[in-house]
């Protein structure tokens, strides 16, 4: 018999200051023949396929094929194929570094009421990640801040977003959004010239 099963992936003896830096399968699927009963056993607590990182020592890429070794498999089951059957693995250092929050709006405020500035606290954020990735994040972006209908201050906890998977904020936090409207002086004038 044969059967599909689904595995975990997992890295061992990952170098110090070193993360990984590509997107990676956090599944494979294990196609195997053997015996009902050996398959059944396996896919009930199937073992993770391992991909040993020292082999990497100094960061850049390495390619490991996912063959019985790598997927770990018991006696008496035979590892048919594996897909994805290859894994790419990139590691670079890891880097931290201070960038700006933006606000991100939508709507407008209430007639008369134009958006005079946006404050962050903080104004910056440390985030982390592999140097690259780091390197090519400019800021942070908060979830949408809604001004429909504002007539004045508002102070906002919002969360923010990094848009590499592989970034992260050091530490985990929110945000406080200070909306500052000021009156809409052109309404003003506009009305006095007709």
């Amino acid at each position: 018999l044969t059967m599909p099963v689904p595995t975990g992936v997992q890295f061992r003896n990952s170098p110090d200051n070193l993360v990984l830096s590509s997107e990676l399968p956090d599944r494979v699927v294990l196609e195997v023949r053997g015996t009902s009963t050996r398959l059944r056993q396996f896919a009930e607590t199937p073992t993770p396929v391992i991909l040993d990182l020292a082999k990497v020592p100094g960061g850049g890429e390495r390619t490991y094929h996912i063959d019985a070794v790598t997927a770990r498999m018991p006696a008496g089951l035979e590892l048919l194929r594996a897909i994805p059957s290859r894994i790419r693995v990139q590691v670079e250092p890891l880097a931290t570094r201070e960038v700006p929050v933006r606000v991100r709006t939508t709507g407008r405020p209430r007639e008369g009421w134009k958006l005079a500035a946006l404050e962050t606290v903080p104004k910056f954020v440390r985030i982390v990640g592999p140097s690259s990735h780091v390197g090519r994040t400019e800021a942070v972006e908060t979830d949408l801040v809604d001004l429909t209908g504002l007539n004045s201050y508002r102070a906002l906890r919002m969360s923010v977003y990094v848009s590499s998977p592989l970034v992260q904020l050091e530490p985990q936090t929110d945000v406080l959004v200070k909306v500052f409207l000021e009156p809409d002086d052109r309404r003003g004038a506009e009305a006095q010239t007709r």
